[in-house]
């Protein structure tokens, strides 16, 4: 029996907290740019892609498992005409022998259970191809169709994901681009400050541009107060759409999540299925064959 535990299945989340304040820092302005950077979590723009190639993955995984079942059908068919080939000719060659009595009723024996052998392993390729590779391809038919150049599975799981992501990451981008303005603004603040404090020690500047730079500094203080707020209301904004976000992704989550169970599980019969029938360790027909050769 295959065991399937659930860190087998689970994909980690990535419980980071998503609230406005992500350690996070854009320079961009459109989701898709900011996707590319902020990706590495399930919760963040384009996160979920990782579940999405899982639906993929698993095709393609059902592809291997078949080709290599198929090539191991394919070795039990090689196996079992040699061992045929060679049981025809040692047969041939012990009754035109000179091996007489219990000794050629020994020997004999050996091609029998050479040939024995031979049949058991073309049982397994036929069980293989038969059984098991027709359950995998009717398996993946049920599972896998095709849209266009990708499955409609992966497209709907796309789907899902883009729809309940995009009013969040719509608000994402807004708290950036807020963001990015107050931390602009107060940079150029702390600049004019600066800028007022070399004028006011130096005697030299004329009274007209220490009063110019003051200027300066109350417009950007103002500049500044306002890019505050609206970052403040931006971040309010993303927070109270924070548990909305988090129950429709964990919904697209959980059938993604089904889907991927439902592989394992089959995937894990299959391989149950295909050591019982090449485990031969038990087979009658090989137990009878050794015991003719040790009798005679």
């Amino acid at each position: 029996q295959i065991n399937l535990s659930n860190g087998d299945v689970n994909q980690e989340l990535c419980l980071k907290d998503i609230k406005g304040e992500m350690a996070f820092q854009s320079n961009t302005g459109s989701e898709e740019d900011v996707g590319e950077l902020f990706s590495d979590c399930f919760w963040e723009i384009k996160g979920y892609k990782q579940v999405v190639q899982r639906i993929d993955d698993g095709a393609r995984l059902t592809d291997g498992l078949a080709q290599m079942l198929s090539e191991r059908a394919e070795l039990e068919m090689k196996y079992a005409k040699g061992l045929k080939q060679w049981s025809r000719k040692w047969e041939d060659a012990v009754n035109k022998s000179p091996e007489y009595g219990t000794l050629e009723n020994a020997v004999k024996a050996l091609t029998v259970e050479a040939n024995e052998t031979a049949d058991i392993h073309n049982d397994i390729r036929a069980k293989i191809n038969g059984g098991l590779l027709e359950s995998i391809k009717h398996w993946k038919n049920s599972n896998y169709q095709k849209a266009f150049v990708k499955w409609k599975q992966t497209a709907a799981a796309q789907e899902g994901f883009d729809k309940a992501q995009r009013p969040w990451a719509k608000r994402f981008i807004k708290v950036e681009k807020a963001k990015k303005a107050y931390h602009l603004a107060t940079r150029t603040l702390e600049q004019y400050k600066q800028q007022l404090e070399l004028y006011e020690s130096d005697p030299m500047t004329a009274t007209d541009q220490i009063r110019k730079m003051k200027d300066k500094i109350s417009k950007a203080e103002s500049e500044s107060d306002k890019t505050r707020d609206k970052y403040k209301d931006r971040l309010n904004e993303l927070d109270m759409a924070n548990q909305q976000y988090i129950n429709e992704m964990t919904v697209e989550f959980e059938k993604c999540q089904a889907m991927e169970k439902l592989r394992m599980e089959f995937f894990a019969k299959t391989l149950v299925d295909y050591l019982g029938h090449v485990d031969i360790s038990e087979n009658p027909r090989l137990r009878s064959s050794f015991q003719n050769i040790q009798h005679g």
